[in-house]
């Protein structure tokens, strides 16, 4: 039930952020995220840029259904985006709790 939990939060906010068109987010055999296409299948990720949303749509929904809750702390989170992405990804950071550091270089 946790898994599914954390796929449907994890391709939730992927999907909001990123308007790529994916029909969402699969946890794999290795507990990381991959790519889902519209058949079902899993793609592999083509991009710097994406692999981090998809990092950070694993971090965050981790985060969201966590019983335990603290100060969430990501280094270099929004570094490969481009400037949508960016700004799309911190808009999303509100959202997911109110003790957030990021460390950018």
């Amino acid at each position: 039930a946790m898994k599914k939990s954390i796929e449907e939060t994890a391709s939730k906010w992927f999907s909001e952020a990123t308007h790529l068109g994916y029909p969402g987010l699969k946890i794999n055999n290795n507990y990381g995220m991959e790519l889902k296409s519209k058949d079902g299948t899993t793609l592999s990720i083509k991009s710097d840029g994406t692999e981090a949303m998809v990092s950070f749509a694993l971090i965050q929904a981790l985060y969201r259904n966590s019983p335990v809750s603290g100060p969430l702390i990501i280094d270099s989170p929004i570094g490969q985006l481009d400037p949508i992405h960016k700004k799309n990804m911190l808009l999303g950071l509100p959202g997911i709790n109110k003790q957030i550091v990021l460390l950018v270089h």
